[in-house]
């Protein structure tokens, strides 16, 4: 076997979780590797410091400790969930009866002043529109070209 994948299979051959073969090969290896040796020495002492760490055991009393902590946090809060039902169809009441009597306040504004046009006559409005909108064309050579296909 290469050295990588010896490697690959020594923290298995720790734990001795390979077959008897690939466990011979694994030893023979070793046995003639130096720098195999030296990594699985090295993966061995960190595997046993690992598995013979301290162990830290639970309080037993700690779930229900911290239940109750949540618990007198979540009373404590301002808005609860049911507030907040509460008040959200509230808030958009209010909020669409604002909005209808401004659009009312506008709306009789707006034709209490509509009256201002009532003084220009058809005729006005025409020349006015001749003179700023229609006659833009003879001035855009670039649009009569495509629309008449020549250039003036």
């Amino acid at each position: 076997m290469k050295c990588s994948e010896i490697q690959k299979k020594l923290i298995f051959y720790i734990e001795k979780e390979l077959e008897k073969t690939s466990t011979l090969e694994i030893e023979s290896h070793l046995s003639k590797c130096k720098k195999c040796n030296s990594i699985f020495n090295e993966m061995n002492k960190t595997y046993s410091i690992l598995n013979n760490g301290k162990q830290l055991n639970p309080n037993p009393f700690f779930y229900t400790r911290l239940s109750e902590k949540i618990k007198e946090i979540e009373n404590k809060r301002i808005f609860h969930p049911s507030f907040i039902k509460i008040l959200q169809p509230i808030v958009v009441s209010f909020v669409l009866i604002v909005s209808v009597v401004l659009g009312i306040v506008i709306g009789n504004e707006f034709s209490q002043n509509s009256n201002i046009f009532e003084n220009i006559t058809e005729t006005e409005i025409q020349v006015y529109s001749d003179n700023f909108y229609l006659n833009e064309i003879d001035e855009e050579s670039f649009e009569n070209f495509l629309i008449n296909g020549k250039s003036e």
